[in-house]
């Protein structure tokens, strides 16, 4: 089973992300792909040997913790990291 998660959302977003993305795949035998900003996944990533266990799929645009998720789905011309891990 493959499962996309939106590595860029939650207080201490990537990093708890990466540590359950890591924690999962040890455990359950699924593939993760972390929708994000590639360069602090990978980051996060380097501190956990996983290898190539989860994969990343960049996205520069993230919904900010100021901004309304519903309104940042709609009115934006790309697509944030919420959106591109649902799709």
């Amino acid at each position: 089973m493959k499962i996309a998660v939106d590595a860029m959302g939650g207080d201490y977003a990537p990093d708890v992300v990466v540590q359950g993305a890591v924690d999962a795949v040890f455990e359950d035998n699924i593939e993760i792909v972390l929708v994000g900003r590639e360069r602090p996944i990978r980051k996060a990533l380097k501190r956990h040997a996983c290898g190539n266990a989860i994969g990343i799929h960049h996205c520069e645009d993230v919904v900010e913790m100021d901004e309304s998720p519903l309104k940042a789905l709609r009115k934006r011309r790309t697509r944030p990291s919420q959106w591109r891990s649902i799709w």
